[in-house]
């Protein structure tokens, strides 16, 4: 018997793999900014922590929302084209995957909410 997952449980997986992906690409984006030649550089990096430290805070929520689902990950891989987990949710095991390009568009959302921004006003939005 396969035990079906609720759509939350799935949201809180996703949003357990993705977040961590979006700390990488604020930590490269601070870098870059780091090393550039820009006036404002500063002021720049200060608000990607900050936006660092609110992505910290709901990775720490997520997963206590894991715990208290009974979700637990067992592996994650990172393959060329997509990102892969194992993990139990209430003892039964299931996996995810998630092309890239998936996951970027998502960490595009999520930066822009963290941010105040609606995506879809912008002239270009994000790649689906």
């Amino acid at each position: 018997m396969i035990m079906r997952q609720s759509e939350g449980d799935l949201e809180i997986v996703k949003r357990y793999l993705e977040l961590p992906i979006l700390l990488d690409v604020l930590e490269y984006d601070k870098k870059r900014i780091g090393s550039s030649k820009l006036n404002n550089q500063s002021i720049m990096v200060s608000y990607l922590e900050s936006i660092q430290d609110k992505v910290t805070t709901d990775i720490y929520e997520v997963k206590k929302e894991m715990r208290k689902r009974s979700i637990k990950i067992i592996e994650q891989r990172r393959l060329e084209d997509r990102l892969v987990a194992d993990y139990l949710c209430r003892n039964y095991k299931h996996q995810i995957s998630l092309l890239w390009s998936k996951v970027k568009f998502d960490s595009e959302v999520t930066l822009a909410r963290y941010m105040g921004i609606d995506i879809y006003k912008l002239d270009k939005p994000p790649i689906r």
